[in-house]
């Protein structure tokens, strides 16, 4: 199964400071569903310019499943990013922090949304994923919000042991262009990187 990740998280003009950082979450979903035998595809609309272009290159790779993770910042444009996922029949689900913590909201600001995970998404994705394998709309599960429920779902169990979970599958986020570098080059080989392990507000 092919899957896109897509991190929402462009700040609009003249708001916060732009200091975009790579998402530990969807950096360890990855892996995950790598391990799985899925492939996994990237992209973040702060440095892959802008969110029309980030689900556009996104969609050129023919996703079986598009996940988004939107920023409280960046909502404006997830209606129009989900739409045109949906018009190239990709189904389209939202998780983070913000879909955990407003999935109706989301519903009414997308409501071509396939579905919205009220859960930590490390926890709720791989399992989705091999459920999904094969069908062409989310099937039921705990955590899953959809418009049929009127876009509520009770939260999903958090992962009990952050340290049973995988390193993030860095490469994902390899030359792309956030402005403090990944990596970083350090003193005598030593390679160190910036990432957003918060699970609010990145600012």
């Amino acid at each position: 199964m092919r899957v896109a990740l897509l991190h929402l998280s462009h700040t609009p003009r003249g708001s916060h400071p732009r200091h975009p950082l790579p998402p530990l979450d969807l950096g360890v979903v990855a892996e995950l569903l790598a391990r799985q035998g899925h492939t996994v595809r990237f992209g973040d609309s702060a440095v892959d310019g802008g969110p029309a272009r980030s689900v556009r290159d996104l969609i050129r790779l023919a996703p079986h499943l598009l996940v988004v993770k939107p920023a409280m910042h960046a909502l404006a444009d997830l209606g129009a990013t989900v739409d045109r996922a949906r018009q190239a029949g990709i189904p389209v689900l939202a998780a983070g922090p913000v879909a955990t913590t407003m999935p109706q909201a989301l519903g009414r600001l997308a409501p071509n949304l396939s579905g919205v995970l009220v859960g930590e998404p490390e926890a709720l994705l791989p399992d989705l994923a091999l459920a999904w394998e094969g069908r062409g709309e989310p099937p039921d599960m705990p955590g899953l919000a959809r418009e049929a429920s009127a876009w509520m779902a009770d939260e999903a169990p958090m992962v009990s042991d952050v340290d049973a979970l995988p390193f993030p599958r860095h490469e994902i986020f390899l030359a792309r262009r956030y402005p403090f570098g990944y990596p970083l080059r350090g003193s005598g080989g030593v390679r160190v990187a910036h990432m957003l392990a918060s699970r609010g507000c990145p600012h």
